[in-house]
């Protein structure tokens, strides 16, 4: 609940979560840009999933994930 200048607001969250063990497989390709976005930043990246994670409600800890490189 939430009062605003327009008056009182009310809003209502949903959300789905999905039981551990999870295992997502992707693959990440890089083009090329002139915004320095490399393999380097992707990687730092992906290392912070493991604080904040993905998805809703991540600021609550959920949605965090760690992640490896498979073969080429």
């Amino acid at each position: 609940r939430a009062q605003t200048m327009q008056g009182p607001r009310v809003s209502l969250a949903a959300s789905e979560k999905v039981n551990l063990p999870v295992v997502l497989a992707f693959t990440i390709e890089i083009l090329e840009n002139g915004k320095d976005v490399s393999w380097e930043l992707v990687r730092e990246l992906l290392d912070y999933g493991r604080f904040k994670g993905l998805g809703q409600w991540r600021n609550g800890s959920w949605g965090r994930f760690e992640w490896r490189l498979l073969g080429n």
